[in-house]
């Protein structure tokens, strides 16, 4: 029940705070750094995951060790008003890096475009979040209307913009090298989010009960 409210991760932040903070108020990249961090101390940082190779198509396991993540510390200079060019059009904008409870408002938004229109609809979430997290363009404030400018401007700075929010200069680095046993080639992934990152599977091991 709580999973399917987004209250899951609240409540394991939560607990594990001595100080009464508010986890909705932490930033997405932060909630991902504390979410990592603690599946390491509550476990251990090896994460068991099945991959499947690019090339052969061909499935496997792999371990990934969460303490090899690089972390990046945000810069001194960074914010607090967070604004830039782009570079195509020229505009200028304003913006806000996501909250937990932004996340969870959009994933509300999305359940409930399911609900009205069906899985089969066009899946606007995308442009609902990103002008959910501009603050203007140019003075422009109305999210409706910041959602048709988005529709409108020239995919160089829809990117551009998406890049400022979704990437800032700082947090833990989830894209993970992997080397495929069938190719012996390296090739990228984004850290598997998996049903066993807080239910580990348990190893095999060749120990036989008496």
């Amino acid at each position: 029940r709580f999973v399917r409210k987004g209250q899951a991760i609240n409540m394991i932040f939560q607990r594990c705070m001595e100080q009464d903070y508010n986890p909705d108020q932490f930033l997405t990249v932060d909630r991902t750094y504390l979410l990592i961090y603690l599946r390491g101390i509550s476990y251990s940082p090896e994460y068991d995951v099945e991959v499947k190779c690019p090339d052969t198509e061909k499935k496997f396991s792999t371990t990934i060790d969460l303490n090899s993540l690089y972390v990046e510390s945000c810069p001194d200079s960074y914010g607090p008003v967070l604004e830039d060019v782009l570079p195509t059009s020229g505009y200028k904008f304003k913006y806000t890096l996501s909250r937990g409870k932004d996340e969870r408002e959009i994933q509300d938004y999305r359940e409930r475009r399911i609900k009205m229109f069906g899985d089969g609809s066009a899946d606007d979430t995308l442009i609902y979040r990103t002008s959910m997290l501009l603050d203007n363009v140019e003075g422009l404030q109305d999210q409706r209307e910041l959602q048709t400018l988005l529709k409108g401007l020239p995919i160089n700075d829809v990117a551009y913009i998406r890049g400022s929010i979704n990437e800032p200069p700082f947090g833990v680095e989830t894209s993970v090298t992997i080397v495929s046993p069938f190719t012996m080639e390296e090739f990228e992934i984004e850290l598997p989010l998996e049903a066993n990152f807080f239910f580990p599977r348990r190893k095999k091991t060749d120990d036989t009960q008496a």
